[in-house]
């Protein structure tokens, strides 16, 4: 099979989504993504490490085990870092020297979707035209096993995100103090973003939806934090919409301290 329809063209837009991405159990399966890790270490030899994240939805506790048992068989060594930010896998590839790395993520689609988003060794996001070369290697089903003696090896990093929440901080200079109100919207950035702020000298202010392996729920889309919410912070508030932001994190939106969105930042 192809997963082609995976990749289609967004409405209105010549542009293709980024990577792999359709809905659990009927565009995107186990299967899949067991062949997708067989097509991408055939691609890269059948040899080097790729590095492993995921975002939030509960579907990723099974395709994290069945691409990292498609690169593992092929002779692709493994790096697994759990569940971050989409950014992280690329800074990851780079920092840890992997040949490539891999996001289990849908970005902005609700949790029925789920999506693999393959990273180069600098850490930048695949091209069109090495994604079509591994949708090539899926199709003609030219991917290899190795022999029981060549099965990649497979580890856990946990210091890499030490070292991005150390590097993220090191960007900027935020006066010491500074009162913010963060809302992870249940995304991936929900372990990470608050040891960021607490790490900048912010003093923090955390709402509930700071959760793992969760489902994303609509009700807070468009929602602009009122003033009476953030109980008279009179100073920056940083806000993340749960609808642009509840999974990978992949967009945030500053808030005024009366409430007024400021700016929004798609990644």
């Amino acid at each position: 099979g192809s997963f082609q329809i995976c990749r289609k063209k967004s409405a209105g837009s010549h542009r293709r989504t980024s990577g792999i991405r359709g809905k659990i159990n009927s565009e995107v399966t186990c299967e899949l993504a067991l062949n997708v890790g067989k097509s991408l270490a055939c691609y890269l030899g059948n040899e080097g490490t790729v590095v492993l994240g995921y975002d939030t939805r509960t579907t990723n506790v099974m395709l994290d085990q069945a691409i990292c048992a498609g690169l593992l068989e092929s002779g692709v060594d493994v790096i697994k870092i759990g569940m971050v930010p989409t950014p992280l896998v690329g800074y990851a590839t780079d920092k840890l020297g992997a040949d490539a790395g891999v996001m289990l993520t849908a970005s902005h689609n609700p949790s029925q979707y789920n999506g693999i988003k393959i990273w180069n060794a600098n850490g930048m996001a695949y091209t069109s035209a090495q994604e079509a070369k591994i949708e090539e290697i899926y199709s003609n089903e030219s991917y290899t096993s190795v022999s029981w003696d060549k099965v990649g090896s497979l580890r856990v990093n946990e210091e890499i995100k030490g070292r991005y929440i150390d590097d993220l901080v090191g960007m900027v200079n935020i006066k010491p103090g500074l009162k913010v109100v963060i809302d992870c919207a249940s995304g991936a950035g929900s372990e990470i973003s608050p040891l960021v702020f607490r790490k900048a000298g912010c003093s923090l202010f955390i709402s509930e939806h700071i959760l793992r392996f969760c489902s994303f729920p609509y009700d807070c889309e468009r929602k602009v934090v009122p003033h009476s919410a953030v109980g008279g912070i009179n100073r920056l508030i940083f806000h993340t919409f749960r609808r642009t932001s509840r999974n990978n994190q992949p967009k945030l939106r500053f808030v005024s301290e009366r409430g007024c969105a400021i700016w929004c930042v798609p990644y």
